[in-house]
């Protein structure tokens, strides 16, 4: 038997692909619903998103949804949401798309775009533990890191490129640096290799990113809600013997009654952080596990009567660099983005606020975020009078940070394969929720 600890996207791929491939399993979730941290919510005639916000889907999450019945509640994405944007010097700016728009475009200085195309011309390697900002400023320069890096990776990992490990957040790129000796020659000739049936696509459904989970969940036969793990324990301690080891899996519930289930594997798909019940078995683990760090995030929903809203809003959204000295982070322009989001005279505009590099704004009260939000937002996007609606939802720990303290628990894990105790969390090997889906695929058919 193999225990599944946490039902949210990985704990659910994982599941179905172990039922898809007949071995046995038990998914277990404290909450009473399977969607870990994919919410979505539905007022009125409005459509809210607490967590991610669309789907980027290969051939691979194509079929999967297919599988799953889906294909006729996807929503593919607008032609507009290929734009992106980032703000800088007081305005939107579109960030070129292609070499030519690079070129033309006046987004980046001169400097710069030198930098870039002389690329290929940079000999030197990547140590292990080098930050994105390193990498980046040591391939292209300070600003491609200000204007390019650090938004898109607050828009990626709510964190700060001074701090995350290039080889854990992007490994492809240290795959080509070390294949290609560059970025830019690993981009061509990965380009020239995919065909365009290959390239992914940005999606969402009628109902919500929710609609996944909800999907996968209707199809897992064997879960347990409301199972808190209060502790984990082995059979056989004392004589240590793997092949008639067995685990303890403890759970008091709110009413005091108590459970117990046997298995044989343990996987841990919750985050690191509710890992209390490791304390006894694994103290190591357990304290390792506790090291890692967590962005926070308040996702603040705003909606106007398009005619209020100056700005066309003719994208996927903008980014916000931190040398920019914004509140918020961003905002996703869910109405230009997908249909059916809000009224069609209507606009939906989701800011965040927080991030690693924004704790004391997300320590701020409800009220003064929103208050800022709107303040803010009303000046870059030219809005006029109060909102229709808004509202705000905290996530206190709402993405784990692929920095050095995350080094400790990671070599743990591999080390505890041998004990039957796996990983499949958005913590170790990728947070999207596409990674989350394969990681459960890969480890099925390891089990």
């Amino acid at each position: 038997m193999i225990a599944i600890i946490g039902g949210g996207i990985s704990g659910l791929s994982l599941a179905y692909f172990l039922q898809k491939a007949n071995k046995p399993y038990i998914l277990l979730e404290e909450k009473n619903t399977f969607n870990g941290a994919i919410l979505s919510i539905k007022e009125d005639k409005n459509l809210f998103e607490m967590g991610a916000n669309s789907l980027l889907v290969d051939d691979f999450m194509t079929d999967f949804l297919e599988e799953l019945g889906l294909q006729n509640e996807i929503i593919e994405a607008n032609n507009v949401s290929k734009n992106r944007y980032i703000y800088k010097n007081k305005k939107i700016n579109v960030l070129p798309s292609s070499p030519t728009d690079l070129i033309t475009n006046t987004f980046f200085s001169f400097y710069a775009k030198s930098r870039i195309f002389n690329e290929t011309f940079i000999k030197s390697k990547t140590t292990p533990n080098e930050t994105l900002s390193a990498f980046f400023e040591r391939r292209f320069c300070k600003e491609i890191v200000d204007y390019g890096l650090s938004p898109f990776v607050s828009g990626i990992y709510a964190g700060n490129p001074d701090e995350l490990l290039v080889r854990l957040t992007f490994p492809a790129l240290v795959k080509m640096e070390t294949e290609f000796g560059s970025i830019i020659k690993g981009f061509t000739k990965m380009s020239k290799a995919n065909n365009a049936s290959a390239r992914k696509k940005t999606i969402s459904f009628k109902n919500g990113i929710q609609t996944l989970t909800n999907a996968i969940s209707e199809k897992i036969l064997h879960k347990k809600n409301n199972f808190k793990v209060s502790n984990l324990s082995k059979s056989n301690q004392e004589n240590n013997q793997q092949e008639n080891q067995k685990f303890i899996i403890n759970s008091v519930d709110r009413q005091g009654n108590k459970q117990i289930i046997e298995a044989n594997k343990i996987v841990l798909a919750m985050p690191a952080y509710a890992s209390d019940f490791l304390a006894d078995l694994y103290a190591d683990f357990h304290k390792s596990l506790q090291n890692i760090n967590y962005a926070p995030m308040a996702v603040v929903h705003t909606t106007y009567k398009r005619a209020q809203v100056g700005d066309k809003l003719n994208g996927f959204g903008v980014l916000n660099p931190r040398v920019e000295g914004l509140f918020a982070l961003g905002s996703v322009w869910n109405s230009a983005i997908f249909v059916g989001r809000v009224p069609a005279d209507e606009v939906l505009l989701t800011t965040f606020v927080g991030g690693t590099t924004g704790k004391a704004n997300f320590a701020l009260s409800d009220e003064i975020i929103l208050e800022k939000v709107t303040k803010e937002n009303a000046q870059i996007y030219k809005i006029n009078g109060s909102a229709t609606s808004k509202r705000i939802f905290r996530w206190e720990k709402a993405l784990p940070q692929y920095d050095k303290n995350i080094l400790e628990a990671l070599e743990i894990s591999n080390k505890l394969e041998n004990d039957n105790i796996f990983v499949c969390s958005n913590w170790k090997g990728g947070v999207s929720i596409a990674d989350c889906v394969l990681k459960g695929k890969e480890l099925a058919e390891r089990l």
